[in-house]
């Protein structure tokens, strides 16, 4: 019975270029949504004050969210042993949040 080699674009030497290239990709990862960040808080604040702001193809745009509705459940299991509620008795909202969005307006043909 004889065994198959494996392919030569799956052993270790053939990889070693895209393994490093895959570790430098992920640093640059790591430093650009780190630089995304700081200039999000950085812009942030202008966009939620004006509401939308346009540049270019581009809009930028700050809307005002809910809060995620979760279930509490420890309060939940109190009310359980002492009688029957409704499930939006255990419901509770979170604070409200804003949300950025960059859009890239559609190219006219």
């Amino acid at each position: 019975m004889t065994t198959s080699a494996k392919p030569a674009a799956l052993s270790l030497d053939n990889i070693k270029p895209a393994l490093e290239e895959l570790l430098e990709l992920r640093a640059d990862k790591a430093d650009i949504e780190k630089r995304i960040k700081e200039l999000d808080v950085l812009v942030r604040p202008v966009i939620e004050g004006e509401g939308k702001m346009q540049l270019g193809n581009f809009t930028f745009e700050c809307k005002l969210q809910a809060g995620r509705k979760t279930l509490d459940k420890a309060l939940l299991s109190v009310y359980l042993e002492a009688g029957s509620k409704t499930l939006s008795d255990f419901e509770k909202v979170g604070a409200p949040f804003t949300t950025m969005s960059v859009t890239e307006a559609a190219k006219v043909l």
